[in-house]
């Protein structure tokens, strides 16, 4: 009887100890965009990539107008600030055998009555209005080549 017990109290610890499943694209980055008119940092756009979950990736890029601004390896996250008003922006992120990738070009139309106008490499475009700031997409996820 007490052997029993034992094993039972044994078996509910183990289940314990295992990692809890993760959820489907945990690891999958996302790309948040957004804009401060403060006095200390005056029409700035703001470039945040970081994962869904806490997944630290093998190595992060992003280049603004073809040129590396950011280049980090066994990093969380990637944050840039720029003044620039229109521009190209090009990110991948390696995590492990996956690339993740993220490209537009920028244009920060201010008084307007949107604030950013972003264009795709397919040609789509999409407005965005400050209200609807901080402007959220996750990456596209590419089998890595290299």
């Amino acid at each position: 009887m007490v052997l029993t017990i034992t094993l039972m109290i044994l078996v509910g610890f183990t289940g314990c100890l295992e990692d809890t499943p993760r959820p489907p694209a945990y690891d999958t980055p996302k790309f948040v965009l957004g804009y401060s008119e403060q006095i200390e940092r005056p029409n700035e756009t703001v470039i945040f990539i970081h994962g869904i979950e806490d997944v630290m990736y093998n190595r992060m890029i992003l280049k603004i107008e073809n040129e590396t601004v950011m280049n980090k390896t066994n990093s969380f996250s990637i944050e840039y600030n720029t003044n620039l008003t229109n521009f190209q922006l090009f990110a991948d992120v390696y995590k492990e055998n996956t690339r993740f990738n993220f490209n537009a070009t920028v244009e920060v139309l201010g008084n307007s009555e949107y604030l950013f106008n972003l264009r795709y490499i397919d040609g789509s475009k999409e407005n965005i209005r400050e209200r609807n700031l901080p402007f959220v997409r996750r990456f596209n996820r590419m089998e890595d080549n290299t």
